[in-house]
């Protein structure tokens, strides 16, 4: 006589046949866009992102105007996919620099893009790997984003300057790529 109720064993390692999703068109001009950023709580995570936006800011006139914080391991919320969608032009995601949060930043991103919302996630280069399996996992193996060098919780602040001066470019860059949408897949 069996008394175990059955169990479902789900393989993350298993690739999904998801739609290839599009990506959301850039803003032809980056002059005075809105900023929305994600940060996951992680040690000098906000500070990298604050940074950043205060460098964009600088350099093209675009304003921060909406910090969400989130638990590491969590997807991005319904109600905050919504709040970006109505305060910022495009979202910045960061930063990853373990496993379980950089797929968690891609995650995100990728959903914001699904949203209908222009993101970009940062992760650190200790984990491209792991960014580049949940991009594939979640069926977007040629989503685009960001790294910067690991690690990121023991930065100082000139550190964390340094950084977001490499993030501009690569930032910027990646907005006016996008510009010509196409397939994530």
């Amino acid at each position: 006589m069996n008394f175990l109720p059955a169990i479902n064993i789900l393989d993350p390692t298993i690739a999904t046949d998801e739609e290839p999703i599009e990506y959301v068109p850039r803003p032809t001009d980056l002059r005075g866009l809105r900023i929305g950023l994600i940060e996951n709580t992680k040690k000098n995570a906000e500070a990298v992102l604050i940074k950043l936006a205060e460098k964009l800011a600088a350099a093209h006139g675009m304003s921060a105007e909406l910090l969400l914080r989130k638990p590491q391991r969590a997807p991005v919320k319904d109600a905050q996919i919504v709040e970006l969608k109505d305060r910022a032009d495009f979202v910045i995601a960061g930063v990853g620099d373990c496993g379980a949060c950089s797929s968690g930043i891609l995650l995100d991103a990728i959903m914001l893009e699904r949203a209908g919302i222009p993101a970009i996630a940062i992760v650190t280069d200790a984990f491209n790997a792991t960014a580049r399996e949940m991009a594939e996992l979640w069926g977007v193996p040629n989503f685009r984003f960001v790294m910067m060098p690991h690690p990121l919780a023991s930065l100082t602040a000139a550190e964390i300057d340094r950084r977001a001066d490499e993030l501009l470019g690569k930032v910027t860059a990646l907005l006016k790529e996008g510009q010509q949408a196409g397939s994530l897949r």
